[in-house]
Order: C-alpha cells, then structure tokens, then sequence
C-alpha cells in the first residue's frame, strides 16, 4: 500500500505489477498514476487534479482579486501536469497566469520567482511541492514582502505537523488540499 505523491504511488504500482502482487494507492493524483498504467495488480482510491483545481479556482473567484495567478510548481510529474492543467482551468475563467517554468525540487531561492510576481501584482499564488520546498518558499515570500491576498498549497502542508513547522503564524490563510482537522487556521 502506497499513498500521497507520484513518487511514492508510481514505484510501488511498478513493482507490484512487475511480480503481480495486489497493492493498494490511496490519497494521490490519479492522472499522474495513470502515466505509469494500464495496471492489473494496482489498484487506486484516488483524487482527481480536475476536481481539486476546480475546488481552487471555485475559492479564488470569492476573494476580490486582479485575477493574476502566480504559478509555483515543482518539476515532479504532477508539477508538471497541475501547470498544465491549472493554466488551462484559470485562463478560461479569466485568470492571467504569470508562470516562471519549473524547477527542481529542492530549491533553495525563489527571489526571481518572488520578484516576477511582484512586478506582475500578483494577488494569487498556486504551489505544488514537497513539505521542505514549501517552507523554504513561503519563508521568502514573507522575508522579501509578498503576501498575496490568496495561497493555495498543494502536497506541502497535507498534515497540522506541517503546518506548526512553518513557525509562528506563517501557517495562517493559507488554502490548502485538504483539511488538516477542526480549529485549525488554515
């Protein structure tokens, strides 16, 4: 049994088809799961990137905003494919998309990426990556004096540890995936 990102539900698909053993994925994007199928041995209770970037641009459109989304995504595979696919949703329902490309995971400065969205006004900012990334990140944002009026959050903060680690308040008005449990300020 596997669950959360491409990286750990695509290898265990692979290897239980490849000795046809029955595993379980659960609690991921099943178009990225999807790359690595047809599958016979995995089986998949998993999300829909449609439906989860819908539910974004659903939340953006309550909030008044210049409706310029700044793009923050990984070069992993659903980085890759929530680029693509957040761009199309967005850009039919009016958004403009200021998008600096992908990067690596692990990345340690997002000055430039910090400085485009600022020269643009950004009010909006959607992410996609892991945990550590998303600190070091959001940390910057706060340090270099951009706070969007809306921070959505895929993948790095699935959990309330998550979260408290960011330190102090950072953690607040965030929108994240998922919900991390009652009374919590995201």
């Amino acid at each position: 049994m596997a669950s959360w990102t491409p990286d750990t539900i695509n290898p265990v698909s692979a290897v239980a088809e490849r000795h046809k053993i029955p595993a379980l994925m659960e609690n991921g994007p099943i178009e990225s799961w999807m790359t690595g199928g047809p599958y016979k041995w995995a089986y998949g209770d998993l999300f829909s990137l449609e439906n989860m970037v819908d539910t974004y641009i659903a939340a953006w459109d309550t909030v008044k905003t210049n409706k310029k989304v700044g793009f923050v995504y990984d070069n992993q595979v659903d980085g890759i494919l929530l680029s693509k696919l957040n761009r199309q949703r967005a850009e039919a329902r009016g958004y403009t998309i200021i998008d600096p490309g992908r990067f690596p995971a692990g990345t340690k400065d997002y000055t430039s990426i910090i400085s485009q969205f600022k020269k643009a006004g950004v009010d909006i900012v959607v992410a996609n990556m892991i945990t550590p990334d998303f600190a070091v990140a959001l940390k910057q944002f706060h340090q270099q004096g951009f706070i969007p009026k809306i921070f959505t959050i895929g993948k790095g903060l699935c959990f309330r540890s998550d979260a408290n680690a960011l330190g102090g308040d950072l953690g607040n008005g965030l929108l994240a995936e998922r919900s991390l449990g009652t009374n919590f300020p995201l």
